[in-house]
């Protein structure tokens, strides 16, 4: 089995950053929090342990493609995009495709590790980061802790205190490198949130979005796919309202 460095941080120097203060700057120095020196994992390959499976991606095996901070360099820099090009002012971001064509051209570029996005509108980066993470062979929450998150997002049977421990337990439980880019994605989908006015894409319209990128189940029967459907999405509402107040 291959295995890649940890890349662990010690808790206590993570930033506990609220989205109500942040912009596009401090969005970035979010993904860039890290050392210049810290060294990155040597693979981003599938890596098995006894919590989960980590996710892979042929764009993402090798370390020059894991960005300082242990982001995926796909992801960090589609995540950059989005923000430099307007995503947060543009109207229906991540639901509206751009040309076909565009499209195909940047994902075959990235397919072959040349990550260059050039001028274009944030509908491009957008719809390839939401491509790219639902085409991973794993959800970003593996399938070990579907029902967990499926209870969360159903949390009739919680109380609040119950509710936020249970989730701190399943985050605390993922790989780092799963949580890292749940962390970047949550905090871009809170950010494009807080303009909603403009954009049109409150939180559940991106919990829509994210939803299979997050969570997956390989259920058959119709009426249990539409009702997990249902607790999919408050999951992702709740998971972006508790980093929105602080978690971190």
């Amino acid at each position: 089995t291959t295995r890649f460095p940890s890349t662990n941080t010690n808790s206590k120097s993570r930033p506990t950053t609220s989205t109500k203060a942040f912009n596009d700057q401090n969005l970035l120095l979010h993904l860039h929090s890290h050392p210049k020196n810290a060294r990155p994992p040597a693979l981003f390959l599938v890596i098995l342990s006894k919590k989960c499976s980590l996710i892979s991606h042929p764009i993402m095996l090798h370390a020059k493609n894991i960005a300082l901070g242990g982001i995926p360099q796909p992801v960090q820099l589609l995540v950059k995009a989005i923000i430099d090009r307007g995503g947060s002012s543009a109207e229906g971001i991540f639901r509206i495709s751009p040309a076909s064509s565009d499209f195909s051209r940047i994902k075959a570029a990235f397919d072959k590790g040349s990550f260059e996005i050039g001028e274009v509108s944030p509908h491009l980066p957008a719809l390839v980061l939401k491509d790219l993470l639902r085409s991973l062979p794993n959800p970003l929450i593996p399938e070990t802790y579907y029902q967990v998150a499926l209870k969360l997002g159903g949390s009739s049977e919680y109380t609040p205190e119950k509710r936020l421990d249970k989730l701190q337990k399943l985050l605390s439980a993922l790989p780092e490198i799963n949580l890292r880019i749940i962390k970047t994605i949550i905090f871009l989908a809170n950010f494009i949130a807080a303009n909603e006015e403009k954009n049109k894409m409150g939180r559940p319209q991106l919990a829509v979005v994210f939803s299979q990128c997050f969570l997956r189940t390989d259920t058959v029967d119709l009426s249990a796919y539409m009702k997990n459907a249902q607790f999919e999405t408050a999951f992702l509402v709740y998971l972006m309202d508790q980093f929105e107040i602080g978690l971190s």
